[in-house]
């Protein structure tokens, strides 16, 4: 039996802002109330810079599914898990007063 590889890449959780689109006729008042959407996102994270974080979903035989990069402006929260259950805040611009 092939020995295990290292799975190196933390669980995160990233709470952010995406764009609200419809291509439906409605009147000015309505289209006036839209917000943008609230999102939320777990996965492995694979990446992470200045600009962007970038998480999977899915990983197999060294490939990975299901991937998404969020910019770094549009996160609200996130969060690692570290171990033990407990997660460590690396942005959060959702409720500044209670980063860890």
């Amino acid at each position: 039996m092939a020995p295990k590889k290292k799975f190196d890449f933390p669980l995160a959780f990233v709470l952010w802002e995406d764009a609200y689109s419809h291509d439906d006729w409605v009147s000015l008042d309505e289209a006036k109330s839209h917000e943008p959407c609230l999102v939320k996102s777990v996965g492995w994270l694979v990446d992470e810079s200045e600009r962007h974080v970038t998480i999977i979903q899915s990983l197999s035989s060294g490939e990975a599914g299901s991937r998404i990069t969020v910019p770094k402006v549009y996160i609200k929260l996130f969060q690692t898990l570290v171990g033990n259950g407990k997660w460590k805040t690396i942005i959060n611009n959702e409720n500044p007063e209670s980063a860890e």
